[in-house]
């Protein structure tokens, strides 16, 4: 889990200890915010809150709500939160905030008298996904007829998915109406991810690509330069075989954003209460067994109720159905993961 701290100058009331209020003033009253930050984790971006109780007079269940100033995007709920005098953690998640400054608050309800209040939050700027892509390699592969491209995410505040919704495209004299001169993104590793467009049957000559980026959610337009290349004789032409090149799988699920991967290879990971399981495969309307898996505690990428990380791989040629069963575990029963392999 990665934490971006807010810069911001923050509300000069805001998180300034005084007297507690007394009981007639109404118990939202009792709720003091003494921190607010960014978080990433493991597939969600977060603004993370730290409130004490400062009336102390017992156990009681607030429900609180981040409001936007934007009417565009709806409110983030969280109920029955018990807030202890000693600091309470609240999350909310951000995956409906598209990029821009926000400057939000919040509202504290307590479910023992109803009373209300809302306190103004400090100001937070979520980037755009174009302006936090980098090239850190590209160039002509000669061996497989394919231009390739590695981008790196340079911004803090985005996560992976945040570029789910980014198409980019190969431009340049002579690139245009390429086999396949524009993609999406889905996802992107921390590390860089690469993609390629095929170059077959390409004229020679010297070549001065660009990528072009497009947000297709915000509409968002971005350019980024590449690595020139000189042909001396004409690529080959694509084949049956070379075609499987430019093919990808991915993995889709109820809760899991769509992720692709270099055909034909595939990974799965998510947080889960219980440590370990069995990969099962759809066939012919029956669950077969596939292999065992153990997850290990990372409570950097996941929460404490969800603390172990699952992450699996393999491969497939052809679309399948597939689950995560997980063994018993403490007082967890038997429970399931559902996700789907697709070749795109």
């Amino acid at each position: 889990m990665k934490r971006i701290v807010l810069a911001i100058v923050l509300l000069a009331n805001l998180f300034i200890a005084g007297p507690p209020p007394s009981h007639s003033a109404g118990f939202a009253n009792c709720v003091r915010i003494t921190n607010a930050e960014i978080e990433k984790k493991f597939s969600d971006l977060v603004y993370t809150l730290t409130l004490e109780d400062i009336c102390d007079l017992g156990i009681r269940n607030y429900s609180l709500t981040l409001k936007s100033n934007r009417l565009s995007v709806s409110d983030v709920y969280q109920s029955s939160v018990i807030i202890y005098r000693y600091g309470t953690e609240v999350s909310f998640s951000l995956s409906k905030y598209s990029p821009g400054t926000y400057s939000p608050s919040l509202e504290i309800s307590s479910n023992k008298d109803f009373e209300r209040r809302t306190v103004l939050l400090p100001r937070f700027t979520i980037d755009s996904p174009v302006d936090c892509l980098q090239v850190t390699q590209s160039g002509l592969d000669y061996a497989q007829s394919s231009y390739t491209v590695t981008l790196k995410n340079v911004c803090d505040s985005l996560n992976s998915y945040s570029f789910q919704n980014v198409e980019v495209e190969l431009q340049g004299n002579g690139l245009y109406g390429r086999y396949i001169n524009s993609q999406k993104l889905y996802s992107l590793s921390d590390f860089g991810t690469t993609i390629d467009f095929n170059m077959y049957g390409l004229e020679s000559g010297t070549y001065f690509p660009t990528l072009r980026l497009k947000d297709l959610r915000n509409g968002d337009i971005g350019e980024l330069d590449l690595s020139s290349f000189t042909i001396r004789s004409t690529l080959p032409q694509a084949t049956s075989k070379s075609n499987e090149f430019s093919k990808k799988l991915c993995v889709s699920g109820k809760s899991y954003m769509r992720e692709c991967f270099t055909y034909p290879e595939f990974s799965y990971s998510i947080c889960s209460s219980s440590p370990s399981g069995k990969v099962q495969y759809q066939s012919g309307g029956k669950w077969l067994f596939g292999w065992n898996f153990k997850g290990e505690k990372n409570l950097e990428r996941c929460d404490s109720a969800y603390p172990y990380l699952i992450s699996i791989s393999g491969t497939s040629k052809s679309t399948l159905n597939m689950r995560l069963q997980f063994n018993k575990f403490q007082n967890n029963a038997i429970f399931y993961s559902n996700f789907k392999v697709t070749v795109a």
